[in-house]
């Protein structure tokens, strides 16, 4: 949620640590295809030497939010374990959908797609970008992001952010406290969520307006 990519060091950092302990990784990369910017940030299982990653893929960020159909690619034994889990718990996902995405992966070039769908993110995200700097408070901190469909705000400390969530909500600006992310039993915190996918760019840039308003009203210039 916080429109970060983790570096290569990073990551490689981490997949030494799962294989000196032994460990396996869950990569959970549902907007890794929709990288607008800067250069490309290989994933775990790229270099997955000892097929200890489980990659997990979404069609739900790039073809639609209603299919809610993924994959999930690892060890054959592990894949087999989850999958019998998921049988006994929650069945099979709905065939129709399955061969709703198998059908438009077969009749559309997915790679032109892809760039369509990073070209419209890209000019959404530049209008919240260029809304914020213009008319944001200074105290307050916007994520850049290089991918991906959010930015993350931070707000001083001193702020009162459920007041700030309710004043944003009252002016039909929808925010997500960054609580919504956390572990269960952190607090809220002093950030929130931003999205730029579904509104319109005149939409997004109305509504960074009056957040931007109220960063200012709340945090001073």
């Amino acid at each position: 949620p916080t429109g970060i990519t983790m570096p290569l060091e990073r990551r490689k950092e981490i997949y030494a640590i799962a294989s000196k302990y032994d460990l396996f990784i869950y990569e959970d990369d549902p907007y890794g295809e929709i990288r607008f910017a800067g250069e490309h940030v290989p994933t775990f299982k790229s270099f997955d030497t000892e097929n200890r990653v489980l990659y997990a893929g979404s069609y739900s960020k790039t073809l639609s939010a209603g299919l809610r159909v993924g994959f999930l690619l690892g060890p054959e034994d592990v894949i087999g374990t989850i999958q019998a889990l998921k049988n006994n718990t929650a069945g099979q996902m709905p065939l129709v959908t399955q061969k709703v995405v198998a059908h438009v992966l077969d009749h559309i070039d997915y790679d032109a797609h892809l760039e369509n769908v990073r070209k419209v993110y890209k000019s959404k995200c530049d209008a919240m970008m260029r809304v914020f700097k213009e008319k944001g408070s200074s105290k307050v901190h916007l994520t850049q992001p290089t991918g991906g469909m959010f930015a993350w705000m931070t707000m001083p400390d001193t702020v009162d952010c459920d007041e700030f969530f309710e004043a944003c909500m009252n002016k039909n600006v929808g925010i997500i406290k960054c609580g919504a992310f956390a572990a269960d039993g952190v607090q809220n915190g002093h950030a929130f969520r931003l999205s730029y996918t579904v509104p319109t760019i005149p939409e997004i840039e109305k509504g960074m307006e009056i957040l931007c308003a109220l960063t200012k009203e709340y945090c001073g210039e």
